[in-house]
């Protein structure tokens, strides 16, 4: 009777001790010094914490088929850490976190080894409140407003430029011209429009188009340096009848007049 009072005593304390432990455990060095943030602890400064490893067969079957959210796992097949979240996920490594590209922008680019696009014949998809707005398709054709590009750009819809008015003369085009309407504001003689190098832009195109007669001063267009615009040194129209021209460089020495309106 005695030694079954004595076993009864002994249970009764052993699941007062063990009750609270459950909450909390540590397992490894300074047993005695349990955090109370933590259910589990690890208290070694020489060992680490090794994951059940498996296959990413074992993933597809039970019991891990139907594991809980949050659980991990060390796959054994990519040599990848695992994480269930609706699903097995791998979790990023640093390798994989290099090649992402961050909204606040990426340095240390290398145009060899870093891009943004597709690895294979799929298009490159740009969307905005989740439709389409544009895309770049496996042949590199660009369609704004269409899924269906036909050319290198495809545009379905409208289209707009940069229009400038020059009212004093010399005026010089730039690369954020396209049409020049050409207003003298008063003075004599030729109004020039200095054409930038033809070298610097193969295929740039400016529209430039003389408007009110009121000032019967003629438009120039002069090229830069040894540039020439039609094998000359330059090109004039007059006042009066209020043309426009439409200039087109061969990215070399010259620019050509491909239209008059």
């Amino acid at each position: 009777m005695r030694l079954n009072c004595k076993t009864a005593l002994l249970s009764l304390a052993y699941i007062a001790i063990a009750v609270p432990l459950a909450a909390q455990l540590k397992v490894g060095g300074n047993a005695a010094v349990i955090r109370g943030d933590a259910a589990l602890e690890i208290g070694t400064q020489r060992k680490g914490f090794l994951l059940p490893r498996v296959s990413s067969a074992a993933l597809g079957v039970s019991p891990l088929d139907t594991a809980a959210n949050g659980m991990l796992v060390f796959n054994t097949d990519l040599n990848r850490l695992m994480i269930k979240n609706s699903g097995w996920k791998q979790v990023a490594d640093a390798s994989a976190i290099e090649y992402l590209w961050t909204m606040a922008g990426n340095t240390n680019v290398d145009p060899a080894l870093h891009f943004l696009g597709t690895a294979g014949p799929q298009p490159l998809v740009f969307k905005t409140n989740l439709a389409e707005a544009m895309r770049i398709d496996a042949n590199g054709n660009t369609g704004i407003g269409t899924s269906n590009p036909s050319s290198r750009l495809h545009v379905n819809g409208s289209l707009a430029t940069n229009l400038v008015v020059a009212t004093n003369s010399p005026y010089a085009a730039t690369a954020d011209d396209y049409t020049i309407i050409v207003t003298p504001a008063g003075g004599a003689g030729n109004f020039q429009v200095t054409l930038p190098p033809a070298a610097s832009g193969k295929g740039r195109i400016y529209v430039i188009k003389r408007f009110d007669g009121s000032t019967p001063r003629p438009v120039e267009v002069v090229p830069t340096g040894a540039d020439d615009i039609d094998g000359s040194a330059s090109f004039s129209f007059d006042a009066v009848n209020l043309s426009c021209y439409t200039f087109q460089s061969d990215g070399v020495s010259r620019w050509y007049v491909i239209s008059k309106q």
